[in-house]
């Protein structure tokens, strides 16, 4: 499925309502949900080349505050990788962020199903990740930093499948719906 540029603003747009409104009637029932939004760009580190650019991804990631301390994500990424000849393809990344008590740093575990478009069968298999970010207020926005680590198998232009150790640097914001 191909949508031109204009479809997916449309689309976006309509997600983004959709949640606006959805987060309008959490708030009235005092639930601890939370929206992120952001930008991320993977890099190959093993096998070679080192260094090549891979997926670039938007991401919104809806979520529930279990404590101050520890939130529940589930990342939806929409992806545009130029290993794969700059194939559109979609990702879920649910994770568990626990935050240090006290400091803006945080750790992630997510658990990744990614390809899900376009993927092999052997690229279908979760990937396991690990996240080390900090967050940042600037003027009043929930802004974050973040590196993660996310190994996972994909088919090389050799058709095998092989492990790919991708790192991951994303910037984004947070929205505590309940304020």
């Amino acid at each position: 499925m191909r949508l031109n540029s204009t479809s997916r603003w449309i689309c976006g747009f309509g997600l983004v309502t959709m949640l606006w409104l959805a987060a309008s009637n959490a708030h009235a029932l005092d639930i601890p949900l939370t929206l992120g939004l952001s930008v991320g760009q993977e890099i190959q580190f093993k096998p070679p080349p080192v260094g090549q650019a891979r997926a670039t991804s938007l991401m919104m990631s809806p979520g529930y505050k279990v404590s101050d301390n520890v939130r529940i994500d589930l990342g939806i990424s929409y992806i545009q990788d130029t290993y794969r000849r700059g194939k559109v393809d979609f990702e879920v990344r649910p994770n568990l962020m626990v935050k240090l008590p006290g400091y803006s740093y945080y750790g992630r575990i997510n658990l990744g199903f990614v390809h899900l478009l376009d993927g092999e069968t052997g690229e279908k298999r979760p990937s396991i990740g690990a996240t080390l970010g900090r967050t940042l207020t600037i003027a009043e926005l929930p802004f974050f930093l973040e590196i993660a680590l996310n190994p996972r198998t994909e088919k090389t232009k050799k058709d095998k499948f092989r492990l790919f150790w991708i790192t991951e640097a994303r910037v984004g914001f947070t929205f505590d719906l309940q304020d």
